[in-house]
């Protein structure tokens, strides 16, 4: 996703500079990619199709955008998600949560 994104010409979807569940990408053949975030099925999904294993679910997720300026300043993506283990009990030893985070810039502006 973060490869995708840092190569990716242009980003179409949101078209303003938000936080948003979803994000659609131009990709360098063209063709464009939706990533989304998918909570009602604790999924996060490139195109529909789930990005993670069946042992884990998306607990928080979201897309930060900041739009840049053709030529002049590249759009910024900034990626947040919560995974923890899928099916937890209530033993504190059998569960399981992290938090991801990253900043990517478009190379292509």
């Amino acid at each position: 996703m973060e490869r995708m994104i840092r190569n990716a010409r242009a980003i179409i979807d949101p078209s303003t500079s938000s936080t948003v569940p979803s994000i659609k990408i131009k990709n360098p053949d063209g063709e464009t990619t939706t990533f989304s975030c998918e909570l009602d099925s604790a999924t996060i999904a490139s195109n529909g199709a789930s990005l993670l294993s069946s042992e884990v679910e998306v607990k928080d997720c979201s897309f930060n955008v900041t739009l840049g300026q053709s030529g002049i300043k590249p759009a910024v993506v900034e990626i947040n998600f919560t995974l923890a283990k899928a099916g937890g009990t209530n033993k504190p030893e059998e569960q399981a949560e992290v938090n991801f985070h990253t900043i990517v810039t478009l190379r292509n502006y």
